[in-house]
């Protein structure tokens, strides 16, 4: 057995807020997430995230396999300045702060 069950790069839409951009593996489930993990985008950027240009979360999941069994998981997020994109993104507001 894995010891990976998923990964997800989760990004802050600037009208949306966080939303899941990719995972893998990529989900069975149309496109959204199973009900029970639909807090993914708002555990792995929460609120405040952007007064910080780095940290990390840690968090539990319940199984999709087992009710009994609950998953571990890390967010691990940092902020880019818009002028180091490798593509032009002119709508992207970005804010850095400083320190």
């Amino acid at each position: 057995m894995s010891c990976v069950c998923g990964l997800f790069v989760v990004g802050f839409h600037h009208k949306k807020g966080a939303e899941v951009e990719f995972s893998y593996p990529e989900p069975s489930y149309a496109s959204e997430l199973p009900s029970q993990w639909s807090c993914i985008p708002s555990i792995a950027l929460p609120d405040g995230a952007h007064n910080f240009k780095k940290d990390s979360v840690f968090f539990t999941l319940p199984s999709l396999l087992s009710k009994s069994e609950s998953l571990f998981g890390v967010a691990c997020y940092r902020q880019i300045d818009a002028k180091v994109l490798y593509c032009s993104l002119g709508h992207i507001p970005r804010f850095m702060p400083s320190g």
